[in-house]
């Protein structure tokens, strides 16, 4: 039934975060334990696996209700994650632990070749933009950065950066997260803050 279906997933989900964190480790044995910390966050997440789950077209293989079809639930990154995870998780189960691994690393080693490095320590400088925005905010004006977010149509999102009453940018994104992400980005990648 439904309980025995979240154990499975709940048990395999970390499959893919297993393995990439080993070969993380193995790649970057050199740095210090709260760098590979960093890099693992950077890289074991749902924005990645889903990057990589979208890649290899999942969306096309998942079985959705008609309210998830019709808003396109199918192409949330968070579901494209959790069934790329479960996909791994089912491999594992049908065969073992090597086989899912082998596979997992064959996934990513195609998708780097058209895409992206996933397994690269330059991912830390993009990641969590949000947080890097904020240290520089911090220093700068000893206060934090206000996020203002305004639903418009379509389930999407305005969000408006607000740095002591200055508005630094806005973007529209179907995800609050990662459209404060996105902006954080943006705003740091043209200097805003300087600016002010």
């Amino acid at each position: 039934g439904r309980f025995k279906c979240m154990v499975f997933f709940q048990l395999n989900a970390q499959q893919p975060k297993i393995v990439i964190s080993e070969e993380i480790y193995k790649r970057y044995s050199m740095l210090d334990e709260g760098s590979l910390s960093k890099l693992r966050s950077a890289i074991v997440n749902e924005n990645t696996l889903a990057e990589i789950g979208s890649f290899y077209q999942i969306k096309n293989f998942l079985l959705v209700g008609k309210g998830e079809l019709k808003n396109k639930g199918y192409e949330r990154p968070s579901l494209i994650s959790d069934a790329f995870e479960a996909l791994i998780g089912a491999i594992h189960l049908d065969s073992n632990f090597e086989t899912a691994k082998s596979v997992l690393l064959n996934l990513i080693e195609k998708f780097e070749k058209t895409n992206k490095k996933i397994i690269d320590q330059s991912i830390i400088l993009n990641f969590d933009a949000k947080s890097r925005l904020q240290e520089v905010v911090m220093a700068k004006f000893k206060t934090t950065p206000k996020y203002v977010s305004e639903a418009v149509e379509n389930d999407q999102f305005n969000i408006t950066l607000m740095v002591n009453d200055h508005n630094l940018g806005s973007i529209t994104h179907q995800s609050k997260k990662k459209a404060m992400q996105l902006l954080a980005k943006q705003i740091l990648e043209n200097n805003e803050i300087a600016k002010l």
